[in-house]
């Protein structure tokens, strides 16, 4: 277990390997164009979309409905390293990049609970075929009677920070939420990794 593997000093640290752009949409290009290119190496590509209400003064909780959340960001990672960028900031070219990896069968896309993203994804031009996992179904069925949050499910793997404690905690302004949105996609698609090798 994680607390033997710390005793041996073989426990896995986990190394955030992050970059962000809000605004600069010549930097998000190449954001996305580095990341597809190294999915296409990789074979795998962490997936996370960060969403809001069309409304969210009156109606905050329609950012948990499929049906309605509109995204914010779009967090991509291969097991190297994760990219988060505005997604209204997305230029027609690096939407079409972002397509082609979603629909490219020789990438794993992995996503943590992709019963909500994948039709918010499909809502906004962005349909995902091949090969797709998901690290909440996984877990659920490797350690049925434990919490399968992503949060939870990295502290069982890696030595991580608390960092979706640490976001709600504080301000949740674009400049803290795409670092958050990047790291979700890196845990997720690192967790598929490990995960998988137990299935």
């Amino acid at each position: 277990n994680k607390v033997q593997r710390l005793a041996a000093d073989k426990a896995t640290i986990f190394a955030d390997n992050i970059e962000v752009e809000v605004t600069d949409q010549v930097k998000i290009e190449a954001l996305v164009e580095g990341i597809v290119e190294a999915a296409r190496v990789e074979h795998k590509l962490g997936v996370d979309a960060e969403t809001r209400s069309p409304d969210p003064d009156k109606h905050p909780m329609l950012a948990k409905k499929p049906s309605m959340a509109q995204i914010v960001s779009i967090g991509l990672a291969t097991p190297t390293r994760g990219v988060s960028v505005t997604f209204m900031r997305l230029s027609p070219r690096a939407k079409r990049l972002v397509a082609a990896a979603l629909e490219d069968h020789t990438i794993e896309k992995w996503f943590q609970n992709g019963l909500f993203d994948l039709p918010v994804l499909q809502r906004h031009g962005l349909p995902t075929k091949g090969p797709i996992h998901d690290t909440f179904v996984l877990h659920s069925n490797l350690f049925p009677l434990m919490p399968h949050d992503l949060q939870r499910i990295a502290t069982q793997f890696f030595v991580i920070k608390p960092w979706k404690a640490e976001f709600r905690a504080g301000e949740r302004d674009l400049e803290t939420l795409l670092p958050y949105n990047a790291r979700d996609a890196l845990v997720t698609v690192r967790l598929g990794a490990v995960m998988l090798a137990m299935a």
